[in-house]
C-alpha cells in the first residue's frame, strides 16, 4: 500500500528492486562474500546481535555504489516470489512472478539478529507478505 501512495504524493515511480538488481547493488562490482571483502567483521554491518537492535541507516560506511546497510541491520524484500533455488531462472534483471509461492518474497541482506554467513551478498531466504517483522524492511528503486 505504501508504494502505490508515494508514487501517487510524488508523481514518480518507485519499486521494489529485483532479486537480481538487489544482489548486483549489493555487491557493488566485488565477487567477495561481502561487498567489502571476504572477513565477517562486525565493524561493517549491524549483524549477529553486535548492537540490540537495528541502528540508523548511515551507520555503517557504504560500499562502493555509495549504498548504505546492504548486509545486515534488516532484512530487504525485493519483488520476487519465493523459489528455493535458482533452477529455471531467466537471465535478465527481471522479477521471477511464477513457478514458486507467491505467497512469500524472497528478502536478502540478513539482519541484525542474523550470522555472518547470511548476511553475505548471496545469501535469500523468505518472507510471508504483508506480514510484519522487526527484521524485516525494504529499499526503494527509483525509475526514471
Amino acid at each position: 500500500h505504501y508504494i502505490p501512495w508515494l508514487n501517487k504524493q510524488t508523481g514518480k515511480f518507485f519499486r521494489l528492486p529485483t532479486e537480481v538488481e538487489w544482489e548486483y547493488a549489493a555487491r557493488a562490482g566485488t565477487s567477495n562474500k561481502y561487498s567489502w571483502g571476504d572477513s565477517d567483521s562486525s565493524s561493517w554491518a549491524n549483524y549477529h546481535k553486535n548492537k540490540d537492535g537495528t541502528t540508523p541507516v548511515r551507520s555503517y560506511s557504504p560500499n562502493k555504489f555509495g549504498l548504505y546497510d546492504m548486509h545486515g541491520n534488516v532484512w530487504e524484500m525485493v519483488q520476487d516470489c519465493w523459489i528455493d533455488s535458482y533452477f529455471g531462472a531467466q537471465n535478465d534483471a527481471n522479477a521471477r512472478q511464477g513457478g514458486g509461492d507467491c505467497s512469500s518474497v524472497v528478502i536478502r541482506g540478513g539482519s541484525w539478529l542474523n550470522s555472518a554467513s547470511t548476511v553475505r551478498s548471496a545469501s535469500r531466504y523468505w518472507a510471508i507478505i504483508f506480514r510484519r517483522h522487526d527484521s524485516v524492511g525494504f529499499r526503494l528503486v527509483l525509475d526514471s
